[in-house]
């Protein structure tokens, strides 16, 4: 009799206390919503409710939102999976799920997903990423719900809850709401200038690259530059969003249009180096000076994009007049999704030279940075041929000999595709990678591993 009355007491309350929680809490901090929907809970089950004191004489530490039985469950991060318990049991299942994030400013802390069933593909130390699918709702009172918590102690994972008087138990809404997430981004397009002396052909003069549409990510894009002191005409780089034809038309040569704009953070860095040399917060468009012969450069646009952002880079004898005003920020490493950090990116363009030249660096062949002692990501833009049907990736440079290396994955996509394929293409390298077709451009991700390959380099030669 006492646990039904307890059952029917909770849902007299949590539908009587009823009231909405405030999306802005997650979306104005760059957290996803554990449901995708509205969320409601009860000023009778929320945090340290004086009510859920009286019925069962602890401290709530958590928010209880509403739910329905079986109901998919979302990561609220990108984060790493610390511990699972899967419980049985038709009523009162304690089945919960411990996941580690990170804030903005490098704060840790778990959220416990209380009355969830980890997905049975879950295994703890994993890493899951932000608006992931991580479980479903099981049943312990009524009406279904999740317990929805916060702890900053990272050792407090039981398989009980506990209450506000637990070490470490926080708000989770005040917390999230006075904690803004760690946007990673994810890396979606590659482009080169890399021989200012051509001015007629994309990946030569100019480039373009562009950033797509993420749901709870910022969009990223990676430029190489070719710095050469003799040649004027590319004394600077020109950076911002492409002017469509029409625009063209008015004014000739301008690929750059002054009237758009978009928030991004920049860091350049040297080609044969991992770490970033200058990184600044600003508008588009904007002017950079080489710092190097050869400069790798990020674009990360400050929050998701509602909209596939079309990014040019030009060589330009003068900055450009239109340019934003740069402020300057810490340069740090640019991570990607799962914390993966950006060391490198090269290409295997034959345009880029008019006499198709084989054996030469950025036409037949090119090495990009990758890690020796962390997680790495590095990128390859190709353009096949008939004389490039093929693509040999390995480990070190190309004039030796190469050793054998495990590697995560290594994936390819068609240069203006949305979405990279996700597909496992090498587990090692050497490998050999064969193009879809020889009439389009196509960008090469290699994940690695720490200390997977201790050269530091990745090679691509044509076959």
């Amino acid at each position: 009799m006492k646990k039904i009355m307890i059952l029917l007491i909770f849902s007299i309350n949590l539908f009587a206390g009823q009231y909405t929680i405030s999306d802005s809490i997650f979306n104005n901090n760059g957290w996803a919503k554990p449901f995708n929907r509205t969320l409601k809970t009860s000023t009778y089950y929320d945090y340290e409710s004086s009510t859920y004191f009286n019925n069962f004489k602890f401290w709530h530490g958590a928010v209880d939102i509403v739910a329905s039985l079986n109901e998919k469950v979302y990561s609220i991060a990108s984060g790493k999976v610390i511990k699972i318990y899967r419980k049985t049991t038709l009523l009162k299942n304690m089945s919960v799920l411990y996941i580690k994030y990170k804030t903005e400013k490098n704060k840790e802390f778990l959220v416990i997903y209380g009355h969830v069933y980890a997905k049975n593909s879950l295994k703890e130390g994993a890493i899951v990423e932000k608006g992931e699918y991580i479980g479903n709702i099981k049943r312990y009172g009524s009406p279904d719900h999740i317990h929805f918590g916060i702890t900053t102690d990272l050792n407090y994972h039981g398989s009980r809850f506990g209450s506000s008087t637990n070490s470490g138990i926080v708000n989770p809404l005040t917390f999230l709401e006075e904690n803004k997430n760690e946007m990673l981004p994810i890396i979606d397009g590659i482009g080169s200038v890399i021989n200012p002396i051509n001015k007629t052909s994309w990946g030569t003069h100019r480039d373009e690259a562009d950033m797509q549409v993420h749901k709870y990510s910022p969009s990223a894009v990676l430029f190489q530059w070719n710095y050469k002191p003799a040649v004027k005409s590319c004394s600077y780089l020109n950076i911002g969003l492409l002017s469509s034809a029409d625009y063209r038309k008015q004014h000739p040569n301008q690929f750059i249009d002054p009237t758009k704009s978009l928030d991004v953070k920049v860091y350049v860095k040297p080609w044969d180096s991992y770490i970033v040399t200058t990184a600044y917060k600003t508008k588009l468009p904007i002017t950079i000076e080489a710092e190097d012969y050869w400069n790798t450069i990020a674009i990360v646009s400050q929050k998701p994009i509602s909209s596939t952002q079309k990014i040019v880079a030009e060589c330009a004898k003068f900055p450009y007049s239109n340019q934003n005003e740069k402020e300057m920020i810490h340069a740090t490493q640019v991570k990607s999704l799962s914390n993966y950090v950006w060391a490198g990116n090269s290409s295997i363009i034959r345009k880029s030279n008019a006499l198709y030249l084989s054996q030469v660096d950025g036409i037949y062949q090119d090495v990009a940075v990758t890690l020796s002692d962390n997680k790495a990501l590095t990128y390859f833009q190709w353009e096949p041929s008939e004389s490039c049907k093929s693509l040999k990736l390995q480990a070190g440079s190309y004039d030796t000999q190469n050793p054998y290396a495990n590697i995560n994955q290594v994936d390819i996509k068609a240069w203006s595709a949305k979405e990279w394929g996700g597909k496992q293409l090498c587990k090692e390298l050497p490998c050999i990678i064969k193009a879809p077709s020889t009439s389009s451009y196509y960008l090469i991700k290699v994940k690695t591993e720490a200390n997977a390959i201790q050269s530091g380099k990745i090679s691509a030669v044509c076959q």
